[in-house]
């Protein structure tokens, strides 16, 4: 097969003269989604350490260069990706830059400067000698001329203001005009390029009057001001290292040749100045104060600087033919830069959808500003892509119900390719306030991290334990296949009257979903096909015997329906889908004989401490069966909240999991120590206390938690020191008769820790955990 890889991409390497003049009248384009010019100091002394450094490798080698990076673009030949722009006014070419805007931009502040510097110098030697005089302005003006076409774009038009286009120019903030009326140059680059090209042409045939005076323009908003002084102070930068390096020769961190040994070997002059110094100008050099002789160093320094910049700074031009190409290739060669997210190549896709004018007090704007600040805490380009698979992920999910990698290029194709099948403007409104619905619910309901446990704030005041631990607990899973479902529903929440009614209905959405989540994996040692499960829902609803039970669930499945699925809809929905899993109604025997012997500790912690937790709210010692604990009345032990999901932080295990001494040798054969009825839900202060102790030592420990009088506590400190059992918690600090622990106080009831009472505990916690969670599905 013939390759085509030119109709895909070419990649050339360039000079920056090469790069800027790339057919004569190319013009660079930076889009909406890229960053602001950020280059600082450090940047600039970088960029200028390797400059000297490829110089000096010059006055070696003839064949040295400095490479300084990729510049990756698409020629946009049919402008779709330039906005605004007006017919006939673009240049002949436009190249849309993916990568390589910091450089570019730089690169361009610099050929200012550059051209600033070999004008004054020019006019500062008055020497008596004629042909010196004339030698330098004869290769003065070659150079300048090459500058300017690094800067500019001749239009040859009647208007001399606007007859001359900055070469590099931004999305939205600039217009490439020749007429006054339109043109247009806001952004921090251009409004500069353009005002220096303005000063340059403004009258050539008088001296200059020094140094462009750039003022920011007046019209220029407040809030973007910090960006066009970026700029100002680069150029003050730029400025300073030129004259560091043409005043003084340089120094240990910009090295720079000796200009006496330049000036004496005719092939160095080649290489550093593409041409030989005539020995009459040597000698009339000599003939020169020594101020005016300085000033001839300075200037050869100059031209040495510039031939350099012009010739032996190189990039690799990197042509895509469309952006999704660009990206890809930008993915694969980027090591260093930080990369764009999916979501900051989005955004301009919002700002046409909404038009340019009317964007800045839009709801569009108002969303998009919330998910900027969400992702820009996040400083490390990792950090920040990490965070945008974060949101993208969920959003697809409750999008389309499916999941999405973490490759940017996919999640690129992703959101253009959603957005654009949308057919109508309110869709499309709705795909974007999803979107930052979607951010709202992570940052307050799913924190990232663990230690910030999901608060309700964007409920409007309405508050529930409950539905803080049941999020907590699936957050702690990683149980993040669920949040399809739940962006929906609080979706949903967030455009209705937002009434205590309104909110109770999600929280019966996510206590169903935390339901099925239970009663699915205790039953099974992994995930067993669970999350095929909520994408099917999302997508097709559920249908049984041809009866369409529940309706779809995502966004793009739903979008002509206006109510999503009632929670009685959904229950049902997920109930039957755990009785297809069963082969069978699943009830509460099935479900425990399914549950005793699984290894739940292993198979997930989050989801087995919520089970010990749920299983020991509002229960009392079992009046029938030493150990085990029964349902006592409302508020007897009222564990089943957030409060106690942080307090109850450990899971002991009685029999522990390393080789015990002191045990049983029956306990050995123990089904697996990891079974719900070998764990105990304890405060975290306790756990290291217990560690591999014996039995008689573990009981001993757990009856002084659950001791109901000071005076039977201040007995069992004593018998603990009497048996040697340090203790690594406060004696004092355990509050007595806690109505927290009955599940602890019947457990230190149990004489001998054997399998067939382990078993039978298994069996009594599901039961337990059963009957509390069973109602959230009928």
């Amino acid at each position: 097969m013939a390759s085509q890889l030119d109709k895909v991409f070419t990649a050339d390497p360039k000079s920056v003269f090469e790069l800027f003049l790339s057919k004569g009248t190319v013009g660079f384009y930076i889009p909406a989604y890229q960053r602001e010019y950020s280059w600082d100091e450090n940047n600039i002394a970088r960029l200028f350490e390797d400059i000297c450094g490829g110089i000096c490798s010059l006055y070696e080698h003839e064949d040295a260069i400095t490479f300084i990076g990729t510049i990756i673009s698409i020629l946009d030949t049919d402008h779709k990706t330039i906005k605004p722009y007006i017919h006939g006014e673009l240049p002949s070419e436009v190249m849309s830059v993916i990568d390589g805007q910091q450089r570019l931009t730089t690169l361009s502040l610099l050929a200012t400067c550059y051209y600033q510097k070999l004008v004054a110098l020019q006019y500062e030697i008055s020497s008596t000698s004629m042909e010196l005089n004339s030698w330098i302005q004869n290769t003065v003006n070659p150079i300048l001329n090459r500058l300017r076409q690094v800067l500019e774009i001749d239009r040859f038009s009647s208007d001399e203001k606007y007859r001359y286009y900055p070469k590099v120019t931004r999305s939205y903030a600039d217009q490439w005009s020749t007429d006054s009326e339109t043109a247009q140059y806001d952004s921090p680059i251009a409004s500069y390029l353009f005002n220096f090209l303005t000063y340059i042409h403004s009258d050539l045939q008088l001296k200059p009057r020094g140094v462009l005076n750039y003022e920011i323009p007046k019209h220029i908003p407040k809030e973007n001001l910090a960006k066009h002084e970026r700029v100002i102070d680069n150029v003050n930068s730029l400025s300073k290292k030129i004259d560091l390096i043409i005043n003084k020769g340089g120094d240990d961190t910009y090295r720079f040749p000796a200009i006496e040994d330049i000036l004496s070997n005719d092939e160095i002059q080649i290489r550093l100045l593409d041409k030989i110094v005539p020995k009459t100008i040597l000698a009339s050099v000599e003939n020169i104060t020594e101020g005016e002789k300085s000033k001839f160093h300075k200037i050869i320094r100059l031209f040495i600087l510039v031939n350099f910049y012009l010739d032996r700074v190189a990039v690799t031009s990197v042509v895509a033919t469309n952006e999704t190409y660009a990206f890809d290739m930008f993915e694969a060669l980027n090591t260093t830069g930080e990369p764009l997210t999916a979501f900051e190549t989005f955004k301009p896709k919002v700002i046409d959808l909404v038009g340019v004018k009317a964007y800045e007090n839009s709801q569009e704007r108002t969303y998009i500003n919330n998910i900027d600040e969400t992702l820009d805490k996040y400083k490390k380009a990792e950090d920040k892509q990490n965070a945008t698979t974060r949101l993208l992920k969920p959003f697809r999910l409750a999008l389309e119900g499916d999941s999405l990698s973490k490759h940017l290029s996919d999640q690129r194709r992703f959101l253009n390719k959603a957005f654009d099948s949308l057919d109508s403007v309110v869709s499309k409104h709705n795909f974007v306030k999803s979107m930052y619905e979607t951010s709202i619910f992570l940052k307050q309901c799913w924190p990232e991290k663990k230690q910030d446990f999901p608060n309700l704030k964007c409920f409007n005041g309405f508050e529930s334990k409950e539905l803080e631990l049941c999020l907590g607990m699936l957050r702690d899973a990683n149980h993040s296949i669920t949040l399809g479902i739940f962006v929906r529903y609080f979706s949903e929440y967030n455009s209705s009257n937002k009434t205590e009614e309104d909110f109770n209905k999600f929280v019966s959405i996510v206590q169903a979903v935390t339901a099925f989540f239970v009663l699915w994996r205790s039953t099974r040692h992994g995930t067993d096909g669970i999350d095929n499960a909520y994408r099917d829902l999302m997508k097709n609803g559920h249908t049984q015997d041809g009866t369409l039970i529940c309706k779809p669930i995502c966004f793009s499945m739903n979008k002509d329906i206006v109510d999503l699925p009632s929670v009685k809809d959904l229950q049902q929905a997920l109930y039957l889908k755990l009785n297809d899993k069963f082969k069978g109604p699943i009830s509460r025997d099935t479900y425990i004989s399914r549950a005793k012997n699984i290894q739940t500790f292993k198979n997930n912690k989050a989801l087995t401490r919520f089970m010990l937790l749920i299983a020991s709210d509002d229960v009392v010692c079992s009046s029938q069966y030493n150990g085990l604990v029964e349902k006592g009345v409302s508020g007897s032990a009222p564990n089943f909240n957030s409060e106690k999901w942080e307090y109850f932080k450990t899971i002991e295990h009685i029999y522990p999991q390393s080789k015990p001494k002191g045990w049983s040798d029956c306990l050995s054969e123990i089904s697996s120590e990891h079974v719900i009825g070998n764990l105990l839900l304890l405060p975290q202060y306790i756990n290291s206390s217990l560690g591999n102790r014996t039995w008689e030592e573990k009981k001993l420990i757990l009856r002084l938690l659950c001791c109901k009088t000071e005076d039977k506590r201040n007995e069992l400190i004593d018998l603990a020191k009497t048996k040697s059992i340090e203790l690594s918690f406060s004696t004092g600090s355990i509050a007595i008769g806690s109505k927290y622990m009955s599940h602890v106080e019947a457990v230190s009831q149990v004489d001998d820790w054997t399998n067939d009472f382990v078993s039978k505990r298994s069996e009594n916690i599901y039961g337990l955990v059963w009957d509390n969670i069973i109602q959230w599905l009928k």
